[in-house]
């Protein structure tokens, strides 16, 4: 299992290998990097692909200290220095979504392009943030979770009950109290819309039409505000909801590839 040691953190990562142009893959909240396996299979033969488990996910290790989304910016940074990639298309679903946009204003030379899938550069709103913190606050303290991972695999995943399954049976096995310093992190970003218009690599924005976690709006007003070309496209089919990837790869993959052809040329 390869790791890349960071300020705080011990990384894990997948990576396909080889010289080609190189896409990393963040995944969103209670994911891992096998959240990303279609557009894997589908973009290897093509491209270098990178996936990593954010702090408190998956096989990443971090030493339960707080930290934000400009530190797991850091770690990307860090793994693409450790493994001497000077620049990437970064993609990020939701939560990586924030950390991808960081990456890019922290270090704009080193990303190449973004797909952005779900997510936007706004703080949640003090509504969120009490309605996020009930919902997490049990999932990290309470034995026994059942009904709530229901609710949120329909929300967080959407698509069919079997696509949800894989997700509802991870989340059982793990170890929840991994993602109390995680929570404050999602729940405590930082607000980034006046910060964006400094982005001016090509962007890649998807939204299923039914997410509930990210409107039209909030998207749409991520595209305007990015300072570079921006292509946003809305899945408008049944089930497509915030994980969009997951459960509609053969919708949302061709997309990825058709744009990557421009933005990885």
């Amino acid at each position: 299992m390869p790791h890349i040691e960071t300020a705080g953190a011990r990384i894990h990562y997948t990576d396909t290998g080889g010289d080609l142009p190189v896409i990393i893959f963040m995944h969103g909240f209670l994911l891992d990097t096998r959240f990303f396996e279609h557009q894997v299979a589908a973009l290897s033969s093509g491209y270098r692909v990178i996936c990593l488990d954010a702090r408190g996910h998956g096989r990443t290790v971090d030493s339960g200290f707080p930290f934000t989304f400009w530190n797991q910016a850091d770690d990307v940074l860090a793994m693409m220095d450790a493994l001497r990639i000077e620049t990437a298309i970064l993609g990020g679903m939701s939560q990586g979504g924030f950390t991808a946009l960081r990456v890019a204003l922290t270090a704009p030379h080193r990303v190449a392009g973004l797909i952005l899938i779900g997510t936007d550069g706004a703080a949640y709103t003090p509504r969120q943030v009490a309605e996020y913190r009930f919902a997490f606050g049990q999932w990290v303290t309470e034995p026994v979770v059942d009904d709530l991972v229901v609710t949120l695999a329909a929300s967080m995943i959407g698509g069919t009950r079997d696509q949800q399954q894989v997700w509802i049976d991870r989340w059982r096995a793990d170890d929840r109290t991994r993602l109390v310093e995680a929570v404050e992190c999602l729940l405590g970003r930082d607000s980034i819309e006046s910060a964006v218009g400094a982005i001016t690599c090509p962007a890649l924005i998807i939204r299923g039409g039914a997410d509930q976690a990210f409107s039209d709006s909030a998207v749409g007003a991520l595209r305007s505000q990015l300072g570079g070309e921006t292509q946003l496209e809305t899945i408008d089919a049944p089930l497509a909801s915030h994980s969009v990837n997951w459960t509609h790869p053969e919708l949302v993959t061709p997309l990825i590839q058709e744009w990557l052809k421009t933005a990885a040329a």
